[in-house]
């Protein structure tokens, strides 16, 4: 029982981070509040790291199909 307490704190943490630091509208179960936020900052790495990456793949996308660079960068 104590490790599906400790995953759904993973998931929650996630989850607000994500929230917290982009602009995704996330169906969330509770108003994050201060001490939400500051437990949840071990994942804000994780999370830009994760955001970066779909930046990249979107930009690699549009340059394999030869776009602009402009056009590609605005995509990304």
């Amino acid at each position: 029982m104590a490790g599906d307490t400790s995953a759904k704190g993973l998931i929650t943490d996630v989850t607000t981070s994500l929230a917290f630091c982009t602009r995704l509208p996330l169906v969330h179960s509770a108003f994050a509040e201060g001490a939400d936020i500051a437990r949840a900052s071990w994942a804000f790495p994780l999370v830009g790291a994760v955001v970066g990456a779909l930046g990249a793949l979107g930009y690699w996308l549009a340059d394999g199909l030869d776009l602009d660079p402009i056009l590609s960068g605005i995509l990304a």
